[in-house]
């Protein structure tokens, strides 16, 4: 793979962004063998197949999903676990480390280790920086944070996610205190074992702030805060339930969750566990979101979406233990209200909340605060120079309740005029108001498969 910038170079297609999404799109482009012979990734950060879930490089922190269901290839399963069995520290037969969770590391390396061994790579370039202004023509005209330009016959916007701010106003943050995002893993590792720490969200990056913590034998206390003060569940061997799907696209959304909270009821008392319904569901939820309106889809996203979020994305069963652990202990505490403030004092980090059940603000006083509270989807609020450039442009428009891109079909996107098509798709976290699951690989494999048969 080639790495300097020719004068006035001009791509098939430039990929923006390196990470799962936009590997999974270049691998599949090169698997697909069409024309497309000029291929470009534009991704600042040291490795490809970095992005936010996959640039660490701690041991502590494992794959949500078990080996076998990780393959970039959807028609060759057993592709990673073939992997794995080559890499130090994984050892016995192939079925052994299908049901493993491996390390999220491993996997950032096993993306950028099958697109290194694609007939065709040698011919792909990576530029090392960031896109910040896409000008459409004949072809689209890529500028690039240091001044290059670059033009492509297609761009596929595979940008990722965004870190959500503290939700509150500048006002509410006196003192400027220093809150460590939750993927900053370096500076987690940093704090001292002694001192308390305030967590804020409870979703997977405060899992992992947590086992970042605790690999460093920290013995201060972990206080989490979150809106709803829920935790995400375990994983437990692998099942399937069957239901009928029809049936659930023909229902409202009450009458949807009321039909799996009876599935569920019945699972267990049949001696199976709900998580087998959830994996059933995975194929389909897609289609689950596009059949619901409108209304009851912000209804979902209002009063639904989180208790989704726990069942749906879950953790390591060793995971789990070790979180379930630390709580029993009483250094990890959940408490579920609503922020107020977080002030910088002479004597630490203040941070005031009101409990859920509507009594007195309470207040905690800690050394370092860490930014948990999840990934940001309203585009309008990203500090991204690139997409600011295509709202003003008209070029993209947002998606369904303001979360990431409008696109249609294989992941064109779609303009501000309604418009959808050449040069510009979108793949992975940017199609999220459209399809709701589109981050985990299940999906971003598929997508990156049609969309790469499109492109070739």
């Amino acid at each position: 793979m080639t790495h300097p910038l020719q004068t006035a170079p001009q791509f098939d297609v430039a990929i923006i962004g390196g990470g799962a999404a936009g590997v999974l799109v270049a691998i599949h482009l090169l698997a697909a063998q069409g024309p497309v012979r000029r291929l470009a990734i534009i991704e600042p950060r040291a490795g490809l197949g970095q992005g936010a879930a996959y640039s660490t490089v701690y041991p502590e922190h494992l794959l949500n999903v078990v080996a076998s269901r990780l393959s970039v290839f959807p028609d060759d399963p057993g592709h990673f676990v073939r992997y794995l069995a080559t890499q130090p520290g994984y050892a016995g037969d192939e079925a052994a480390l299908g049901d493993c969770y491996a390390r999220r590391v491993d996997f950032g390396r096993y993306l950028s280790a099958t697109l290194e061994a694609e007939p065709g790579a040698g011919d792909v370039q990576w530029l090392h920086d960031e896109a910040t202004d896409i000008q459409q023509g004949n072809k689209a005209t890529i500028t690039l944070a240091a001044g290059a330009r670059i033009t492509a016959r297609s761009v596929v916007l595979a940008i990722g996610n965004f870190a959500r701010g503290i939700p509150l106003p500048a006002a509410d943050i006196p003192g400027a205190p220093s809150c460590i995002p939750a993927w900053d893993y370096a500076a987690i590792r940093q704090i001292q074992p002694d001192a308390d720490v305030c967590i804020l969200g409870a979703g997977l990056s405060m899992v992992d702030a947590v086992l970042s913590l605790a690999a460093r034998d920290h013995g201060g206390n972990i206080t989490v805060i979150s809106r709803h003060g829920l935790m995400p569940l375990a994983h437990v061997e692998h099942g399937a339930h069957d239901l009928n799907i029809d049936d659930l696209t023909r229902q409202n959304l009450r009458q949807r969750t009321r039909a799996l909270r009876a599935m569920a009821a019945a699972a267990r008392g049949s001696g199976e566990p709900w998580q087998w319904i959830m994996d059933s569901l995975r194929p389909h939820v897609q289609t689950l979101w596009a059949t619901l309106p409108a209304d009851e889809q912000r209804c979902f996203l209002r009063h639904v979406a989180r208790f989704w979020d726990i069942h749906r994305h879950r953790l390591a069963p060793a995971v789990a233990e070790q979180i379930d652990a630390m709580r029993s202990t009483g250094q990890l505490q959940v408490r579920s209200g609503r922020l107020i403030s977080i002030a910088q004092q002479a004597d630490g980090i203040h941070v005031r909340w009101r409990g859920t059940d509507g009594t007195e603000p309470a207040q905690l006083r800690v050394e370092h605060v860490i930014n948990s509270t999840g990934v940001e989807k309203n585009i309008t609020r990203l500090a991204s120079p690139l997409l600011a450039s295509l709202m003003r442009q008209g070029l993209v428009t947002p998606g369904p309740h303001a979360m990431g891109l409008a696109t249609e079909g294989s992941g064109a996107v779609v303009a501000e005029d309604g418009r959808a098509g050449a040069p510009l798709f979108a793949v992975g976290a940017m199609r999220i108001g459209d399809l709701w699951e589109s981050t985990a690989i299940g999906e971003l494999r598929m997508q990156a498969q049609r969309l790469a048969e499109l492109l070739a």
